[in-house]
């Protein structure tokens, strides 16, 4: 068996010395005569006390987990409080500026009480809301622009038509020969 492992070239044994091999076939031979080994039999049951220990050390545990998260629960509190029974819907370190749509309803706009001025694009859009939604941006102020009722403009009759114009100034740029006219004249 040790001389099949010598002359084998499987890839598990390139850049093996001739010592390394004749032990992986020593250790193969003994696997092979001993068969599979069953871990849990190798494992000795646990003791009653470290049992106790092990129960107690996971209840330690749960308990650690519930106190973080309890602390963490009161650090939330304090910075999201809401001021409950006064009417306003925003939280104690917000003020509501007006409304705003999220999705297809209105819901409160609540906006940090240390922010000095709204966004200049809120503030736009805030006035355009008041005047009417989007198309809000109407100035009621001044007469609406005369509409064009003769339609709309016709070209001037006997002046060079916008292919001839193009084609000139081709011409003139690249010289006569640039321009091959389809139609014969």
């Amino acid at each position: 068996m040790i001389k099949d492992f010598y002359k084998s070239d499987a890839p598990q044994f390139k850049g093996r010395s001739k010592e390394k091999r004749r032990e992986m076939a020593v250790a193969a031979k003994l696997t092979a005569e001993r068969g599979p080994q069953n871990e849990s039999a190798t494992e000795k049951p646990m003791s009653p006390a470290e049992l106790s220990l092990q129960k107690r050390k996971a209840l330690i545990d749960k308990q650690i987990t519930m106190k973080r998260q309890q602390a963490l629960n009161k650090q939330g509190m304090n910075k999201k409080t809401v001021k409950e029974g006064d009417g306003d819907p925003c939280w104690d370190t917000h003020k509501q500026v007006g409304m705003k749509k999220k999705g297809n309803r209105m819901v409160p706009n609540c906006v940090p009480k240390n922010k000095v001025k709204e966004s200049t694009e809120d503030s736009l859009r805030d006035r355009r809301m008041e005047r009417g939604g989007l198309g809000g941006n109407i100035d009621y102020s001044r007469p609406p622009a005369a509409p064009n009722l003769a339609g709309k403009k016709k070209p001037k009759k006997g002046g060079p038509s916008a292919m001839d114009v193009v084609k000139s100034q081709i011409r003139a740029k690249y010289g006569d020969k640039s321009i091959m006219d389809t139609k014969k004249k």
